[in-house]
């Protein structure tokens, strides 16, 4: 950070500098002896008075513009870091916009990524996201949200967020594609269930507990149940079971409200948890 690591031919502007210098000096001499004239002796017009102090102050104005121009000639590193790629030639034209080169860091590495809109109202800054590579898959990392965009992307319907990464990692490489696990909704108690085991009939969804009819019997009751926010193959339920509730899972898809059933192994109730 801070090292010149390209610099672009400054002889024509350096002469230039030199010529603008030399301009100033003399402007200066000029404005000087006619202010002291005009001003002291009030000899001279007041238009020979303003055109060496106008002068003087374009002469002055010029050559701080191009000692900017001369500072400009050098590109320098913003952050720590290596340079990978080199995209011109020594003695190579350049224009304004042009890319140069490639400086790669080499202590933070930030991921970007298009979050769905609907969660706008539950992304902010600082939350905890697990990250994995498909190279290290082994490995899942946790990094922290240090960017929310306030605006939706009209192309894809996204908000754009950035993760820092830990530092400290040898294997992480700019342009690799990662994946993300965002904590969008925590829930105290929920009673969690396999979508497989939940069917759909008369606009509305039901499982299959186990209960006993009035002879003792096993038998399949119906319930309707309300489903609740999903993950992957899991779906919470928010009415209709109750923790303690044996759920019927093999064999359940061809069951009707009050069949007989044969329970042939039962695992135990384990639906509800924190």
């Amino acid at each position: 950070k801070g090292q010149t690591i390209l610099r672009i031919d400054d002889a024509k502007l350096s002469q230039e500098v030199a010529r603008l210098e030399a301009m100033v000096a003399q402007s200066e001499t000029t404005w000087n002896r006619v202010q002291t004239l005009y001003e002291e002796e009030n000899i001279g017009s007041e238009i020979d008075y303003l055109t060496a102090k106008y002068a003087f102050d374009q002469n002055k104005s010029a050559l701080a513009s191009l000692l900017v121009d001369l500072e400009n000639t050098e590109i320098i590193a913003p952050f720590n870091g290596v340079v990978e790629t080199i995209f011109v030639e020594e003695g190579e034209m350049v224009a304004p916009g042009m890319p140069a080169i490639r400086l790669i860091g080499a202590e933070q590495f930030v991921i970007s990524a298009g979050v769905p809109a609907r969660y706008a109202n539950v992304v902010e800054l600082g939350d905890r996201v697990d990250v994995w590579f498909d190279t290290q898959v082994q490995d899942t990392l946790a990094g922290t949200i240090v960017y929310v965009a306030n605006s939706i992307d009209p192309s894809n319907r996204t908000f754009k967020i950035d993760i820092r990464l830990p530092s400290g990692q040898s294997y992480y490489k700019v342009d690799m594609i990662a994946n993300l696990r965002l904590n969008t909704l925590s829930l105290d108690q929920a009673v969690v269930v396999s979508e497989e085991f939940v069917y759909s009939k008369d606009d509305g969804y039901v499982m299959y507990v186990k209960e006993s009819n009035s002879e003792g019997k096993d038998i399949a009751r119906e319930r309707k149940v309300e489903l609740g926010p999903s993950f992957k193959t899991e779906v919470v339920i928010n009415q209709g079971l109750v923790p303690g509730d044996e759920i019927i899972t093999i064999g359940s898809a061809f069951l009707n409200d009050g069949v007989r059933i044969n329970v042939v192994n039962s695992t135990g109730p384990v639906l509800a948890f924190d």
